[in-house]
């Protein structure tokens, strides 16, 4: 996982493989993941490098419909010479490998095949090694999550039990906060001062950055074609030097202000964070 500092922790691993522990390999080839001791899933079995061997062999499957690839495909081969030890050798190097695995795990006992995994019983009764299990889901009206008795901090998590309520409508959402009916509301939409008058002091809107961004994408197939999937270039749009103008053309700052105010600079495409995010384009 990632801090609050913006650095990365272990949860499910012992430690973080790094070239001075030995972790990983002088040609940065070889990753080793060293499980903490006596991990288990929200089911009691035991959480071993064979589901970290399952998982890759399932997400770089075709069969399986994945259709991220998240570096997989980079892994030449995983070896597990024992239940807490996975030894990950890379077709080339992997300069992402510490989020191998962001997405979690898979239970190997608890699955299936790869080709089978859409079908999976697993899909809508999952077994999990976090803090809380689904314990009851009604499509289209709530997912119940309870503690899981098997998680492997001690004393955690804190709360029994977490009920996520579906509720399309914004403004009933607002006014489930405002009656005390609900105690966390993701994306209200609302700028911090609008929010915090609608739910009357029963609530605050936390900000924090993130990476989130919105794209405006030019249409690069000819125009007044039948075929959406039509090959490039347009006549027009299909010059970078056009493209490149347009952008340059559009008042962000305007745009950012009125619509979100203080939220976020202007500065790129690239939301702050990412590689290189605050380098300069200038005119053309």
């Amino acid at each position: 996982t990632v801090t609050s500092s913006g650095e990365f922790a272990p949860v499910l691993a012992a430690e973080l493989p790094t070239v001075d522990n030995g972790g990983v390999s002088a040609d940065f080839l070889t990753v080793t993941w060293t499980l903490r001791p006596d991990l288990m899933w929200s089911d009691g079995e035991p959480l071993t490098s064979e589901d970290i061997k399952f998982t890759w062999e399932v997400l770089s499957n075709p069969d399986s419909g994945n259709v991220l690839s998240l570096g997989f495909d980079l892994i030449e081969n995983i070896e597990t010479p024992d239940p807490q030890t996975a030894v990950i050798t890379y077709k080339s190097v992997n300069q992402a490998y510490l989020q191998q695995f962001m997405f979690g795990l898979l239970p190997k006992h608890a699955t299936g095949e790869p080709a089978q995994m859409a079908e999976w019983d697993w899909n809508r009764n999952p077994v999990s090694a976090g803090p809380f299990v689904v314990s009851e889901w009604t499509a289209g009206d709530s997912i119940v999550m309870d503690r899981n008795p098997h998680y492997y901090l001690d004393g955690q998590p804190y709360l029994d039990r977490i009920i996520f309520k579906v509720v399309p409508d914004t403004g009933v959402q607002v006014a489930m906060m405002a009656q005390g009916e609900a105690q966390v509301q993701l994306w209200p939409g609302e700028t911090k001062e609008v929010y915090d008058s609608q739910v009357a002091g029963q609530a605050t809107l936390a900000e924090v950055p993130g990476q989130w961004n919105m794209n405006i994408y030019f249409n690069h197939s000819r125009p007044f074609d039948d075929d959406p999937g039509a090959e490039p270039p347009h006549p027009v749009l299909g010059d970078l030097r056009v493209r490149q103008a347009i952008a340059h053309a559009i008042d962000y700052d305007t745009i950012i202000n009125d619509i979100s105010p203080g939220v976020t600079p202007a500065t790129s495409p690239f939301a702050y964070g990412w590689y290189q995010c605050d380098l300069a384009r200038p005119y053309p």
